[in-house]
């Protein structure tokens, strides 16, 4: 068992900051123990559950659990909207970090995910772009996919 604990270098590397003591198991091979986009952080803590913080507070907001397979993957959105947790049988699922609550499930069509990442639409200029979010994942069997997620748009 460990913990998240954060040291640093102008305090001669004292420990200055710690989650409320959540214990973590040390993650599979491959698979992050923690995942940062401003403003949440994202801890593996065992095989079904990863602990989502605020950051650089790090107050602890949600406990996220899968109840498929373990978690051999695991990553924040590029904008912090959603939290990513990749499983032993090749499903991605979504959590919005705003709740903990899980939007939507992905079946890969092949082997597990050893990465994600997640990228929702975006704004240029004035007007949204209304498309659903794109995931990218590397596969255990050496692929790259990219897809869409299928349905609406998630709601923001």
């Amino acid at each position: 068992m460990g913990s998240l604990t954060f040291h640093d270098e102008a305090c001669g590397f004292e420990a200055v900051r710690r989650p409320e003591h959540v214990p973590c198991v040390r993650p599979p091979d491959l698979c992050k123990a923690i995942a940062c986009m401003p403003p949440y952080l994202l801890q593996y803590l065992d095989p079904h559950h990863a602990a989502l913080f605020s950051f650089p507070s790090l107050d602890a907001m949600q406990k996220l659990r899968v109840q498929s397979t373990e978690i051999c993957t695991l990553d924040l959105s590029f904008r912090g909207d959603y939290a990513v947790l990749g499983t032993h049988d090749a499903r991605i699922h979504l959590f919005a970090t705003s709740t903990g609550l899980p939007v939507v499930t992905y079946t890969l069509p092949s082997s597990p995910s050893t990465a994600i990442a997640l990228v929702e639409p975006s704004r240029w200029g004035n007007s949204a772009i209304d498309a659903p979010p794109l995931v990218l994942a590397a596969t255990a069997d050496m692929l790259v996919r990219a897809a869409a997620l299928p349905g609406e748009a998630p709601v923001r």
